[in-house]
């Protein structure tokens, strides 16, 4: 039997000996009681991925069959990835986005009354008399 073992495992404070005569919705906390239907979707064949939180961590998880020399199913592989940072990089770049689009359309408004304001010939009169000396 291969031992559950890494940094994402340590990280969400699991080790090992945590998995012993263990379901894995009870390791790995009532908030994942969607794993279980995963994992018995992997030992039917399927691929799975999906991205999750523990704690204060946000984790990709894969799940896929590995199968033996005659195409059985023997085992399944979960991978955790902790995506923390990146996913607090999209947050702030989607906020970025945001205040640069509002920004955007402060000086798209601006422009358009600047040139609405010179289009007018009143302000373009007006603007001419106080150019012209005398």
């Amino acid at each position: 039997m291969n031992l559950p073992r890494g940094r994402a495992l340590t990280e969400i404070g699991l080790k090992a000996p945590d998995f012993f005569d263990k379901n894995v919705n009870v390791v790995l906390s009532n908030n994942q009681a969607h794993l279980e239907e995963f994992l018995l979707k992997v030992f039917e064949g399927q691929f799975i991925a999906y991205l999750t939180r523990f704690g204060e961590k946000d984790f990709q998880v894969i799940l896929t069959p590995l199968t033996d020399t005659d195409g059985n199913i023997i085992l399944a592989l979960m991978l955790m990835k902790d995506i923390t940072e990146s996913m607090q990089r999209e947050k702030l770049l989607i906020e970025n986005e945001r205040k640069l689009n509002e920004l955007l359309e402060t000086k798209n408004r601006f422009i358009s009354i600047l040139a609405h304001d010179l289009r007018n010939p009143f302000f373009f009169n007006s603007w001419l008399l106080r150019a012209t000396p005398g």
